[in-house]
């Protein structure tokens, strides 16, 4: 999907009028067709306004990524999480493989635990 396909899917899945849309971004009920139908390309800021209204991020809206979600809410705001994230993301595929082994190990281990079976 391109912006404008994203735009308009975000936009009708909420049941949003164009006209609805334009007062909430501050802008005409022409652009937002404009956008939806690839006529026009948004500037950095509504983008992000869309992005923020709608919870998307802007690569997914951008059509840069499949990812809906922000990276942050991925993150769940943990910093361990980001900080795993970020050293998983540097390894190479098969040491990723490795630490999802070893995560999957930990899952069991204490999965077991928490029945009251030893590991």
């Amino acid at each position: 999907m391109d912006f404008g396909q994203r735009l308009k899917y975000l936009r009708t899945t909420r049941g949003l009028p164009q006209e609805n849309m334009a007062k909430i971004l501050n802008i005409h009920r022409a652009t937002i067709s404009r956008y939806e139908n690839n006529q026009r390309e948004p500037d950095v800021n509504t983008i992000t306004r869309i992005a923020s209204y709608f919870e998307v991020s802007t690569d997914w809206l951008l059509g840069v990524t499949d990812i809906q979600v922000p990276v942050e809410e991925l993150y769940t705001n943990s910093t361990n999480l980001k900080m795993i994230y970020e050293i998983y993301s540097r390894l190479p595929p098969v040491d990723q493989d490795v630490v999802i082994e070893f995560m999957n190990f930990l899952d069991y281990k204490y999965a077991k635990k928490s029945v009251g079976i030893k590991a």
